[in-house]
């Protein structure tokens, strides 16, 4: 059998594994929640959220920005149209 180098020892965890996780900690507890992972949505993307993906991603300069925008306007849209407050792992 075979051991793992001190050197792999000190890797820390893989970050998705960590948020998968997570994620079953929080179902194990039937604790609701959204998951914004890769995968196939269950329901149509935002207008709003799509105008903004879309204008934010053709400026050069706020590209960076792009995702934090996207989720930004995602958090609006869950606290103002469905009276949600999202709350990121």
């Amino acid at each position: 059998m075979w051991e793992l180098s001190d050197r792999l020892k000190r890797l820390p965890p893989y970050l998705f594994a960590e948020i998968d996780r997570k994620k079953s900690e929080l179902r194990k507890k039937k604790v609701k929640f959204i998951d914004l992972s890769i995968g196939d949505p269950d329901i149509e993307a935002p207008l709003g959220m799509l105008k903004t993906l879309a204008a934010t991603s053709k400026k050069k300069k706020t590209r960076s920005m792009l995702l934090i925008r996207v989720r930004i306007n995602f958090a609006g849209l869950l606290r103002n149209g469905l009276g949600k407050d999202l709350q990121f792992l």
